[in-house]
């Protein structure tokens, strides 16, 4: 098995050469496939739409859902397109790199991390960077025992995106896991939902002033049909298979997560006989609920998850965790994996014609390159590293691409 923690790096050695490596290949394709692909306009496309108009014309119908710190910072700012999406890349940078010395990752690490294909929401005109930085200031919050951060983030990621839900329960069992004194989990549990509280009747009172009424962000969801039901068979998302497969594994991942930490809550034998850091019960506790949300709430249809579950600092320690577990895996346990994995796309669909079966299978191969960077043979672990990173460059220009010409991606 390749140590990967080895060789640590300075993070700036690995994010300005990688800004260069995609910044030339979107410009080549610009320049010798594409005409005009790089422009302002094409970077406002889908939920970016609904972002412009609040921050031009204020919260006007069904735009209520979209919570108002982008929207907020995009106004003051005065950025056109293009601007918004390099102060979002800046920022996600920053505490990219900030995230990187604290794991103390190494360089294979680092280039692992900035290569995950969703991490391009972080340079479009999105949510997702100042949901990243407000979900890092919970995590070193939690992993310093600094609760003033963590109300911090709390605070900010409430404005930023309706995800409370999910995070102040995975808070919650966070706490219930890691901390023994009942006291100090109760008074804890007391100021997340307190500050959770305060954050969401600023969002109530700054749609007020738009639409003359309070907390219809709530109506909106369930106009969405986004209530508690049963899943719907087969599994669907938008814009047909290519982002089914996508959603499909952040649907399988986040669902490991979650069941992880379950095992962790009811101290299930066979798993590490280290406690579990709290940042990482955290990023478990996340993940799973976003698995369960996806499925109760939205009636088995996964749109966007790959974002919600890809572009978020709570994958990061996760994958972290175990990459620097003390796991091995054998061909014998990846072939059960590829099995398990091959059988899930059944929830998706049936594999009538041969060529789904390929592109089901060809993820399924994907999936299981995890699998093999834990292997005990250092040359197996060392090229699946290699290829992962370089399939996961390769379907991040994709995902640009395909957002900039306006097709779906999330």
């Amino acid at each position: 098995m390749i140590n990967l923690s080895a060789h640590r790096t300075e993070p700036i050695f690995v994010i300005f050469p990688y800004l260069l490596l995609m910044a030339g290949v979107l410009i080549c394709l610009d320049f010798i496939w594409f005409q005009n692909l790089l422009t302002p306009e094409n970077l406002v496309n889908w939920d970016t739409h609904h972002y412009q108009f609040i921050a031009k014309n204020g919260y006007q119908d069904y735009r209520v859902a979209f919570f108002p710190l982008f929207p907020l910072l995009w106004k003051w700012s005065m950025l056109n397109p293009l601007g918004i999406s390099c102060l979002n890349g800046f920022v996600f940078l920053i505490f990219f790199y900030l995230m990187m010395k604290q794991l103390k990752a190494s360089l294979l690490e680092t280039c692992i991390y900035l290569s995950i294909p969703s991490f391009i929401f972080f340079y479009l005109p999105y949510t997702e960077s100042l949901f990243f930085a407000s979900s890092c200031l919970i995590l070193y919050g939690l992993k310093t025992q600094r609760t003033s951060w963590v109300l911090t983030g709390i605070f900010f990621s409430t404005l930023t995106r309706p995800v409370f839900i999910i995070l102040l329960p995975a808070l919650v069992l966070t706490e219930l896991i890691t901390v023994k004194k009942y006291r100090e989990v109760l008074v804890r549990t007391g100021l997340y939902l307190a500050i959770t509280v305060f954050a969401v009747l600023i969002v109530a009172w700054i749609q007020y002033q738009d639409t003359g009424r309070w907390f219809e962000f709530i109506s909106i969801q369930e106009n969405w049909g986004n209530r508690l039901q049963f899943p719907n068979l087969p599994l669907t998302s938008w814009a047909g298979g290519f982002i089914i497969r996508l959603d499909g594994i952040a649907l399988f991942v986040a669902a490991a997560a979650g069941i992880t930490l379950l095992l962790y809550l009811f101290k299930k034998r066979g798993l590490p006989s280290t406690p579990l850091p709290r940042e990482v019960a955290l990023s478990f506790g996340y993940l799973g609920g976003m698995a369960a949300l996806s499925l109760l709430i939205k009636g088995g249809t996964l749109a966007s998850l790959n974002r919600y579950v890809f572009a978020v600092p709570f994958i990061i320690v996760a994958f972290n965790f175990y990459l620097r577990s003390e796991i091995k895996t054998t061909i014998k346990q990846t072939l059960v994996f590829f099995l398990i994995i091959f059988f899930y796309w059944f929830l998706f669909r049936s594999f009538v014609h041969i060529v789904t079966l390929l592109l089901y299978t060809s993820v399924t191969f994907y999936a299981c390159l995890f699998m093999l960077m834990k292997s005990g043979s250092t040359s197996l672990s060392r090229w699946s590293t290699f290829l992962l990173i370089g399939i996961n460059l390769v379907f991040q220009v994709i995902f640009m691409v395909r957002f900039l010409n306006g097709i779906w991606v999330g």
